[in-house]
Formats: C-alpha cells, sequence, structure tokens
C-alpha cells in the first residue's frame, strides 16, 4: 500500500468529522485576478473553495483522492466543481484551464 492509499483510507474516515479552523490570509491573493484559474489540489470537504468564492473568486476547482471527501465538499458546496483524483491520474472532466495547470505542477 503505498502512503497515499493510506492517507486516503484515513480521510475518507474523518471526512464526516474533520473540521479546519485556521485562518485563510486572504492578502495573499490580493493581486490575483478573481477570474483566475485556481486548482485546489487536496481539497478535502472545499473549505478554501467556499473561502474564495466568497472572496469573488470564479474558476475554481477542487481535486482529493478521498471519495468521502469529496462527497462532503458537494454537499456543502453544491454550486462549485469537486472531482475525485486516483492516484496517479488526473480527474475528468476538468475545465481545459485546471487540466493544463495541474499538467504544469506535475512538471513542476
Amino acid at each position: 500500500m503505498s502512503d497515499l492509499d493510506t492517507q486516503t483510507t484515513y480521510w475518507d474516515a474523518a471526512a464526516a468529522t474533520k473540521t479546519f479552523t485556521h485562518p485563510l490570509y486572504m492578502p495573499w491573493l490580493n493581486g490575483v485576478a478573481r477570474d483566475a484559474t485556481i486548482l485546489d489540489y487536496g481539497c478535502g470537504y472545499g473549505r478554501t473553495m467556499h473561502a474564495l468564492g466568497r472572496e469573488g473568486f470564479n474558476n475554481l476547482t477542487g481535486v482529493d483522492t478521498s471519495p468521502e471527501m469529496i462527497a462532503r465538499a458537494r454537499t456543502l458546496n453544491p454550486a462549485l466543481h469537486f472531482s475525485g483524483l486516483d492516484a496517479g491520474s488526473l480527474p475528468t472532466p476538468l475545465p481545459r484551464e485546471a487540466r493544463r495547470a495541474a499538467h504544469r505542477l506535475q512538471h513542476l
């Protein structure tokens, strides 16, 4: 079993109850256009994407390897786009811009 497999099992078990409360520091994003493509890789239950949406960001995609976290994210944030992620592959369907951004991240 890979480390990622172990993490997925852990996060599936924690998905229903885990809540993060540390504040997001939005000034870091002051220079980012509100229509910029943002990929939240390891989005969990979508807390960061929800906060970004409240700040006016409108081109958001979240991915995570935990099916249970993705299910919770979709329930909590039905207007946002979330995809499950198999270890080693990109989720589908992703918007073209998000696929490009993810591809660039994989090759850094």
